[in-house]
């Protein structure tokens, strides 16, 4: 994190987020702006003049299609980039799960940031490589698996996300609804309630709220998660 990182989050009494986020852009470019839960940061179809560094919350990618539905893309967390395509326009709109604080940086200033600080095009790269790969993980969880695979796979993925934020892993904080999940796993929000009941009274998982789950057998869900992997290999 820069020393401008520190400054802001020292000055604003706000607890300073974990070494883990490595993206090297730093506010000398940007402008550290907050979210409160429910704000837009920008809407499909605006013109792409900014990307935006992820310091603390969660930012929830949204598309709406042709038929009036609604697919989540991507949940995105602290040092993520939310914002980065080749397109003059935004091919979703990015909206705070949480309360949120990001860096605003505008894509034409990116060139500069790039030759003051080298490390920044590299963390660039690695978070466009991240997004593809994520996209291709959606398009497998899609594709290939059942609606309890699908719950699963996205359970696991949470507990990997937490992980990386240096927690344990056992237990995921979900900051998104039902229906986030069920628009993200092209499920309905019924389909969801009953899948996560059902991992709940097999004694998978432990439902103490709404928005947070215990992993209680991490092997099984796990086994659960790559089912139709194994299936796909043995055909």
């Amino acid at each position: 994190m820069s020393s401008l990182d520190q400054k802001f989050f020292q000055d604003t009494n706000v607890a300073i987020p974990p070494a883990t986020d490595t993206l090297a852009l730093s506010t000398a470019v940007g402008t550290v702006t907050t979210h409160v839960a429910k704000d837009t940061l920008f809407w499909e179809a605006d013109p792409a003049d900014y990307i935006f560094k992820v310091l603390r919350g969660t930012i929830c990618l949204s598309k709406l299609l042709p038929d009036g539905r609604r697919q989540v893309a991507r949940f995105c967390h602290a040092g993520d980039l939310v914002g980065l395509t080749a397109s003059e326009d935004y091919p979703y709109s990015a909206d705070a799960l949480t309360d949120a604080t990001t860096i605003r940086i505008r894509k034409c200033d990116l060139d500069e940031e790039f030759d003051a600080n080298p490390a920044a095009r590299e963390s660039v790269l690695a978070a466009v490589q991240e997004e593809l790969s994520a996209a291709q993980r959606q398009l497998m969880v899609l594709g290939r698996k059942n609606a309890v695979e699908r719950v699963a796979s996205f359970l696991i993925a949470m507990s990997e996300q937490a992980l990386r934020q240096g927690e344990d892993g056992s237990v995921v904080e979900l900051p998104m609804t039902r229906v986030d999940i069920a628009d993200y796993l092209g499920l309905t929000h019924e389909t969801v309630c009953r899948t996560l009941s059902g991992l709940k009274k097999s004694g998978v998982v432990a439902i103490s709220d709404p928005h947070r789950i215990e992993l209680l057998q991490r092997d099984i869900l796990e086994d659960i998660a790559e089912d139709s992997e194994e299936r796909r290999c043995a055909a």
